[in-house]
């Protein structure tokens, strides 16, 4: 397969290293150390790049870990695209030394900075910076959450529109869509919108899905369980309405 993925820079202006192979794409994964590991050793082992949709930290027990983990591999795998996702923005944030108004970071302020040293957070402050808020190709569009307008160019739309929003305008015909940020039992798709967070934080599993992103299919699909088992789920994929 010789699809090519182009990146387009978001808000943050982090680049992004075209890839001119599948891609890997991985759900959110909130603090489970483990099943970000295999995510890792999985797309390693199949030599294909990754694409994390965001939500590293929090209700998980070490979001510290996962943070420590995906560093590393981005490290490794400058091709690697990791999206930030809204928990890992309200980290940045108070890392900056600002709060969310209406509170909603208080599982992160109360429970995930205090798990991380001092030592540590310069350089996690650092890498979340440097996280771009979407990634597409030319078939796949990817971010955490969504956003509220079709007529709005994805590079004009704000990082925080686009980590917080729950799901796509009903009119949406652009590329289809790959995100996360809301719960969903088993990966859910549907025309131009596919959502890969299945849970992993609630008692759920990481979903896994390679995706071809010039045909636009989707190839294979994995469930990584918190604690870090690899069942590959292609079969019902492929049953998938």
């Amino acid at each position: 397969m010789n699809a090519t993925v182009s990146s387009i820079v978001d808000p943050l202006l982090s680049p992004i290293t075209e890839q001119a192979t599948p891609i890997l794409c991985f759900g959110d994964i909130h603090g489970h150390r483990a099943a970000a590991e295999a995510a890792v050793s999985l797309s390693e082992d199949l030599g294909v790049p990754a694409l994390f949709l965001g939500d590293y930290i929090d209700r998980g027990p070490d979001s510290g870990g996962v943070l420590q983990v995906l560093m590393a591999a981005s490290r490794r795998h400058p091709d690697w695209v990791f999206l930030l996702g809204n928990h890992d923005w309200m980290l940045k944030e108070i890392l900056e030394g600002r709060r969310h108004a209406e509170g909603f970071d208080e599982r992160t302020f109360s429970e995930t900075l205090p798990r991380l040293s001092p030592a540590e957070r310069p350089g996690i402050l650092e890498w979340l910076r440097e996280r771009p808020a979407f990634f597409r190709s030319s078939s796949f569009l990817f971010f955490h959450g969504g956003f509220s307008d079709s007529a709005v160019p994805i590079e004009q739309v704000p990082t925080e529109e686009l980590v917080w929003t729950y799901g796509i305008p009903e009119d949406w015909q652009g590329a289809t869509v790959v995100r996360g940020h809301a719960l969903v039992e088993q990966v859910e798709i549907k025309d131009r919108d596919i959502n890969l967070n299945t849970r992993c934080g609630f008692g759920g599993h990481l979903t896994g899905l390679l995706l071809d992103p010039g045909s636009g299919c989707c190839l294979r699909s994995w469930q990584i369980s918190e604690s870090g088992e690899i069942r590959e789920t292609t079969d019902s994929l492929l049953r998938n309405p």
